[in-house]
Formats: structure tokens, sequence, C-alpha cells
């Protein structure tokens, strides 16, 4: 039941933070000394997850260089802390961005066992204990989205959950709101961090198919609760930091520093 592969969507252009991701990805973007994919990685080694397949695309290259072993640049680096030393690492490549499912679904062969993870590629957790740990520790099968509680100055910019029978810090879901313009009710966003279950790439397909676009994830999860799916949330311990705008970028430095973590 506890997944034991992680899906780290990180081929989009980062057009947010251009010109610099013309030629760095958006998850190599530093926080002081560390790169942001460094941070989710190293989340999931901490977690527990066995198999991480980062889904690249254009300057895939670099992130590849970056996770590549080098023993002397490792032991020199990291020490004794060295998380990605027993990690499988595998690249996938898509070649050009068209949306988070389609991200996801490019990552369909390389997932091991009934349930996997996703974290998106440009949101940091930090919390008091890892983002994708805490819903390991929740999930009962089904699907599993991580939420935290934000402004609704702020909650028009992500993907908002619609609770229905709470408990605790767990409850189920109605709907999923991509982006609302309108005011909603809920302060619960979507967090980056998710468990899925191998079902959801048959939704995943489907709604790509539909819009013959690009597809977010947002899409594939109302597909599969209209289709009486099990989706439920969980309100995370912890800050996200979305480092794919400049005031979020910079809010994202400056807490490294204070909290020593970069």
């Amino acid at each position: 039941m506890r997944p034991e592969t992680a899906v780290i969507p990180a081929g989009g252009y980062g057009s947010r933070m251009e010109p610099i991701t013309k030629a760095v990805p958006k998850p190599m973007l530093p926080i002081i000394r560390k790169p942001v994919i460094h941070h989710i990685v190293e989340e999931c080694a901490v977690s527990g997850i066995e198999k991480v397949v980062i889904v690249t695309g254009f300057c895939g290259d670099v992130i590849r260089k970056y996770f590549s072993n080098d023993f002397e640049f490792d032991q020199r680096s990291y020490g004794p802390d060295n998380y990605f030393e027993n990690l499988d690492i595998e690249f996938i490549c898509q070649d050009k961005p068209r949306g988070l499912s389609d991200a996801v679904i490019c990552a369909e062969k390389e997932v091991d066992g009934d349930s996997f993870a996703v974290l998106l590629g440009d949101d940091i957790f930090r919390g008091p204990r890892p983002g994708i740990a805490q819903l390991c520790d929740s999930y009962e099968g089904g699907h599993l989205i991580g939420a935290v509680s934000m402004s609704p100055e702020k909650i028009s910019n992500y993907g908002v959950l619609i609770p229905c029978e709470v408990c605790g810090n767990s409850f189920n879901i109605s709907a999923i709101l991509e982006k609302p313009k309108q005011r909603v009710e809920s302060d619960m966003a979507v967090a980056g961090r998710y468990i899925f279950n191998f079902s959801i790439f048959d939704k995943l397909k489907s709604s790509f198919s539909l819009k013959k676009t690009e597809s977010n994830l947002t899409d594939a999860l109302n597909l599969a609760l209209r289709e009486g799916n099990k989706v439920k949330g969980l309100k995370m311990a912890g800050t996200r930091y979305d480092v794919g705008n400049e005031q979020e970028y910079i809010e994202t430095i400056m807490s490294a520093v204070r909290e020593g973590w970069y």
C-alpha cells in the first residue's frame, strides 16, 4: 500500500520566471547552495521512497548532471548525508510540455506497485515531518491530495479542494477547482503533493484526450470523483513554498537563510 516510487514533473518552460529559465530549468533554480529539486528529491529519500522518476524537458541534461554519481564530489559536498546514494533515480524526457497530466503519463512504465507519489517540481515543503511522508502515513488507498491552508488573496493562484466529511486533518473531497476566479468558501489549497492509485493513469489519459491540449491533474481527479472513485485530502503540517513566481522565490530563499536549511 505504501508507495515505493515517486514521480517529479520537471519539464515545464518556467515561463513565469523567464528569462533565466531559458537556460536554467525552474527546478534547478538555486536556494543558495542547493537547487529546488535537490530539496524535493531529498524529501523523497528521507520519506522512505525507493525510486524517483524525474520527467524532464528542454535543458534536462542539467538535472541529469546534478544527480550523476561523482564519488569525490559527493563525498566533499554531502559527506555522510548523501541522501541520494541508495536512491534509484530515473529520467524520462517529455519531448514537449503538455501539462502535468502528460508529464505523469510519461512515467507510467517506470511506476512500481499499485500506488505512487507525485511531487511537483517547483514546490518545496518544509514541516515537522517531510511532506510526502505525511501523506504516506495517512494513505489508505484511492487518491490522496496534500493540502495547506491559504489566505483568500492567494488561493486563486492554486487548485482548491472543496472538503466534505471532515475527520481531523483528513477529509473527503466533493470537488477540485483549478485557480478559481470567484470567491470560494474553502481555504484548502493543493500543496503539490499527491499519492495516486495506479488507476489514475486511465483518468489522466481520458482528460488529456478530451481537452486535446494541455491537461492538469485537476481534470483527471475531477473525472475520478465523477466516476465515484475515492479521493481524499490531508491538511499537512508545515509550509509550502512555491518557487514558480518571483515573490515567493525570494521569500523561500529568505526563509532558508533564517532557518538554515540551504
